[in-house]
């Protein structure tokens, strides 16, 4: 499988309510998406999310370090075929992308290559005609789910708790 072309999004996703923690108050989600496309056709998707209190990394460290570093290696290239077995797929895959060494504020860049290397899973699996459920197998008949409150406003935590309990949560 080759990939015939590339496209990166930034994507800001606002927040209804700002999330704090120790290091940071964020409104909003920055997401950088990937999506290639096969010379067979498939497409991927994929999506990088950087913090820089977490890695260093920004929207704009993400989008230059794959527009710069990762494509131009791999555009081309012949990719793996998944052949039925995700762990030999993601190492495949692990040695097919470029190393990104550490440069400046940057630790690593997990983000860019996260992105990049979710579409080209997403476009291998399709172009299989494989669902990512399938190939990760089924470990459980059912999924828990939480929620999360703010601290502060005793109003919008009852609010939340009533819209979390309408939904089974």
């Amino acid at each position: 499988m080759k990939i015939r072309s590339a496209e990166v999004t930034l994507l800001e996703l606002p927040f209804r309510l700002p999330v704090s923690h120790s290091t940071k108050r964020r409104t909003a989600c920055d997401s950088v998406l990937v999506r290639v496309e096969s010379d067979e056709g498939s497409v991927g998707w994929g999506e990088g999310v950087p913090r820089s209190y977490v890695s260093g990394e920004t929207a704009t460290s993400v989008i230059t370090e794959i527009e710069s570093v990762i494509w131009p290696e791999i555009a081309d290239a012949e990719l793996p075929d998944y052949e039925h077995d995700l762990g030999d797929y993601l190492a495949a895959l692990g040695s097919f992308l470029p190393e990104s060494p550490a440069s400046g504020s940057i630790v690593a860049h997990h983000a860019a290559r996260c992105a990049v290397e979710l579409a080209l899973l997403d476009c291998a699996l399709r172009e299989a005609g494989v669902g990512l459920g399938d190939a990760l197998g089924r470990v459980r008949d059912s999924v828990r789910y939480s929620g999360m409150l703010p601290t502060g406003n005793i109003e919008t935590a009852n609010m939340l708790l009533r819209a979390m309990r309408s939904q089974g949560i």
